[in-house]
């Protein structure tokens, strides 16, 4: 791992801090020893200092997040946390670290942490200003939407929507603005060196803890397996991870390292190729033709698989291939028919090179989930 120097360490010992009479005791006026929240304080110690796995299943009332912090604190290292909700998120940024902070250096002195959500939590500057210059709007809900953005993102240091109280969470707008990876151009875009997610990198490098949440962890985790690079994803190299509430790691690990579809996906990229089109003033009507195409094919193939409650195996693939093959060569073809008539566009934009990629992803994918039957695999519907 790469060497890191923290701000500042702590000092004392774990029992000065929390044990009758220490620290803890004289900054918060609510406190209880108790005897659980020091040896898993120590046990999370001794697991950093022997690079070791540790799991610590603790009592509601133990002090969990305290018990790993201030061993975290001391550990000296980069180290990345990561939990299941974002309100322990927002509590160990906002209000436990803050309040670590104040008792270990009353005389000053500071953590550098960086707080780093998922990328559709951050406005994409490059979207705001396409949508401008080609507006594609719908009522005037989302104009409003739109006005009040662009006037935010002339002032905000981070670009994330929290900041925005007025704009639903269902909003239709926030979608067609935001900087999930499908639409990123990295390095190539105009807007790189004033990206958030360029500046939230940055933070992140510069910090002694970050704080993020399971998916975003397995997802830059998933990016790196895929191109084989540690610096291929958005979070740096740590000396250690730890995950609280780690009961949730299954599930979300799971829809990382596995490979799956539904119909939204290519909604998303037919939607994505209209809106390139426009925002890049291209005449494609073959193209707009293919992306209608896929996007009906991709319904009504969507609509014969087998109906179900909930998650149910899908131990039928080849007797659903037998009886619908049609119509799975006709979804392929769809996909490839877009690939080709966006390959055909001269003078392509690197969008167009994006999109592609995704037409490949979606082509590779369908076959893995229809065709293939690889050891130690299960596939499901949900």
């Amino acid at each position: 791992m790469p060497s890191h120097e923290p701000t500042t360490s702590a000092p004392g010992s774990l029992y000065s801090f929390f044990a009758p009479g220490g620290v803890l005791s004289k900054t918060h006026p609510a406190y209880e020893f108790r005897r659980g929240q020091l040896q898993m304080a120590e046990a999370v110690e001794q697991a950093l200092k022997e690079k070791r796995h540790l799991v610590v299943e603790a009592g509601t009332g133990t002090g969990k997040t305290l018990a790993y912090l201030l061993p975290v604190i001391r550990f000296g290292q980069r180290v990345i946390i990561s939990t299941g909700t974002k309100t322990l998120q927002e509590q160990l940024f906002y209000k436990d670290i803050p309040f670590l902070e104040r008792a270990l250096f009353p005389a000053g002195g500071h953590l550098k942490v960086c707080y780093m959500k998922g990328r559709n939590n951050y406005l994409c500057r490059q979207k705001l200003y396409d949508l401008r210059e080609q507006p594609v709007l719908t009522g005037l809900e989302e104009i409003d939407q739109f006005r009040l953005i662009a006037e935010w993102e002339k002032q905000t240091p981070t670009g994330d929507r929290a900041e925005l109280a007025s704009i639903p969470d269902n909003s239709l707008l926030w979608p067609k603005l935001d900087a999930r990876a499908e639409a990123c151009t990295g390095q190539k875009c105009a807007q790189y060196d004033r990206c958030f997610i360029t500046e939230m990198h940055r933070r992140a490098a510069e910090s002694d803890l970050i704080i993020v949440n399971h998916h975003l962890f397995f997802a830059d985790r998933a990016i790196k397996q895929a191109y084989e690079a540690p610096d291929a994803g958005i979070l740096p190299e740590a000396a250690a991870v730890i995950f609280d509430e780690a009961h949730e790691l299954e599930d979300v690990a799971s829809s990382y390292f596995g490979v799956s579809l539904s119909s939204l996906r290519f909604d998303e990229l037919a939607r994505d190729v209209d809106n390139t089109l426009r925002a890049k003033k291209i005449s494609g009507p073959r193209v707009m033709q293919a992306a209608a195409g896929l996007r009906e094919r991709a319904a009504f193939f969507f609509s014969l698989l087998p109906a179900g409650e909930g998650r149910f195996a899908f131990d039928t693939r080849r007797e659903f291939l037998e009886e619908n093959g049609d119509e799975y060569l006709g979804l392929n073809n769809a996909i490839t028919r877009l690939a080709t008539e966006l390959q055909a566009l001269k003078d392509k934009p690197e969008e167009i090179f994006n999109l592609l990629r995704r037409c490949e992803e979606l082509r590779v994918h369908l076959h893995f989930l229809m065709e293939e039957n690889p050891r130690n695999t299960v596939f499901w519907i949900e």
